[in-house]
């Protein structure tokens, strides 16, 4: 990994550009629509072009189970529009989520009819949730331990232990299969952009970091993250694919997560405090989650590390509206707490 930007574009003007172009999105978004009545995502306005058709089975107008679910939400990645913007180190955002096309309520009305429940929620005016999407907490953890090629070795295993009879089962592990294999098509086609955007690129420093970008995302297309870079991108994609499968907006607590392998590339001398912060402004950019800072563990010791502070450091210098939490406790780093507050 080059961590050399001395000649080239400056970190510095970067941030600034990088929140330039997000405060351009925004108001993109608002001419489109005509008014915002939700989270500012860290989308973008979509193409003039996008005009996604959803894939109904025989007889139905809403998407549910498994299968349907896959089928849709391949045809949707493969459909999407490539991002890679120049001056970033991380590849990938989006612009449109699955949930506005599922029309899943009509699903639960045809299949799992609830009319008992229905009088007293018009006469009390509760939207019930029924068939709407969820934030589900996801354990990243797992994602991280296993990499979308580990994700496919469970399937093969899974498959191995159930019955041949199980269609249910096997239809699930299909459509999981799926999912995972139009991921990596997704990300593939990422690295491509990103390769065409280097052959045309002449300033130094971003054909650096393209080259990182590259290289980050050839790693994970399979494997699992190994660098600091690799962690931030796979936990990106995976903010960024959730929120278009569901709408997910739960992070996790991000500075004990990548602290290991930002102590490991520290000691292996590959990656400085400056690409760090960088990185991480790029990550907080990517998707707006909702991500936690320090906390204690299961013997109320604090969990507050450098990279904690260097989170604070990267959503200082972006200067945009990131979803950072704060868990406090007793023992917390006071100075660490006293920054959060700052900033915050």
């Amino acid at each position: 990994m080059n961590t050399n930007t001395k000649t080239g574009i400056s970190y510095e003007k970067r941030y600034k550009k990088l929140r330039d172009t997000k405060i351009r999105h925004t108001l993109g978004k608002v001419e489109k629509n005509g008014y915002m009545d939700g989270d500012d995502y860290s989308t973008y306005p979509k193409p003039d072009w996008y005009h996604f058709e959803p894939i109904y089975q025989e007889n139905e107008d809403f998407i549910m189970g498994a299968m349907g679910n896959a089928i849709n939400y391949k045809a949707f990645l493969e459909y999407q529009p490539l991002y890679v913007d120049r001056l970033e180190i991380l590849a990938g955002r989006w612009c449109d989520m699955l949930p506005f096309y599922r029309q899943q309520v009509r699903g639960y009305d045809k299949y799992y009819p609830y009319d008992g429940l229905k009088p007293l929620q018009e006469k009390y005016n509760i939207n019930s949730g029924i068939g709407a999407d969820s934030h589900c907490a996801c354990d990243f953890n797992i994602g991280i331990e296993l990499g979308f090629g580990g994700f496919l070795d469970k399937i093969h295993i899974a498959r191995l232990t159930i019955s041949k009879d199980d269609e249910y089962a096997h239809e699930m592990l299909d459509a999981e299969e799926m999912v995972v294999h139009a991921i990596q098509d997704f990300i593939s086609r990422h690295i491509d952009k990103a390769k065409g955007m280097l052959s045309e690129e002449s300033d130094p420093a971003v054909r650096n970091t393209l080259k990182d970008m590259i290289d980050a995302n050839t790693a994970i297309v399979e494997n699992r993250p190994e660098t600091f870079l690799e962690a931030c991108q796979w936990i990106s994609w995976f903010n960024i694919l959730s929120r278009m499968y569901d709408r997910d907006g739960a992070g996790c607590n991000i500075d004990v997560i990548l602290y290991p392998f930002y102590e490991r590339d520290r000691k292996l001398g590959i990656l400085d405090e400056e690409k760090t912060k960088f990185i991480l402004a790029n990550l907080l950019l990517t998707d707006t989650r909702y991500f936690q800072l320090s906390g204690c563990d299961e013997d109320d010791n604090d969990l507050t590390n450098h990279l904690s502070y260097l989170i604070l450091d990267a959503a200082h210098e972006l200067n945009i509206s990131v979803n950072l939490t704060i868990r406090v406790h007793d023992n917390i780093d006071p100075q660490f707490l006293k920054k959060a507050v700052y900033y915050l």
